[in-house]
């Protein structure tokens, strides 16, 4: 496997979990503030 390959390779397999891991937080995070405000 080619070095500029892997990296290719890697940026979109990061760049993948990064965007589900943002969108997971990012409703979690939602929903904390939102238990948090109601008390």
């Amino acid at each position: 496997l080619k070095r500029s390959s892997y990296q290719l390779w890697r940026k979109r397999v990061t760049g993948r979990g990064t965007k589900h891991l943002a969108k997971r937080s990012f409703s979690v995070g939602r929903h904390q503030s939102y238990d948090h405000n109601k008390h």
